[in-house]
């Protein structure tokens, strides 16, 4: 039979799991959360791989290439920001 518990998240948005949801887990245990459709879904950390981590040469630099030019205009940063008289401020 499933086991139901409904969980909050705090003002900082974190979401606090009883020890009871995950009774195998170690103190430590690393998960990562992903979402599909609307429910969260967590997995062992070590058992998900990054794109980074498998993804080819040529694919990152595509990846990095088609961040870029998502940011066009800088990093929204004001010019006074990023002159030489601000570096070293």
């Amino acid at each position: 039979m499933a086991m139901s518990t409904i969980l909050e998240v705090d003002e900082s948005g974190t979401l606090h799991l009883p020890g009871r949801i995950l009774p195998q887990a170690a103190p430590h245990t690393r998960y990562v959360a992903s979402t599909h459709g609307g429910q969260l879904i967590l997995s062992p950390a070590n058992a998900v791989e990054s794109f980074w981590e498998t993804a080819s040469p040529e694919e990152r630099a595509a990846d990095i290439l088609k961040w870029a030019a998502r940011h066009k205009d800088g990093p929204n940063l004001p010019d006074e920001a990023v002159g030489r008289d601000g570096i070293y401020e």
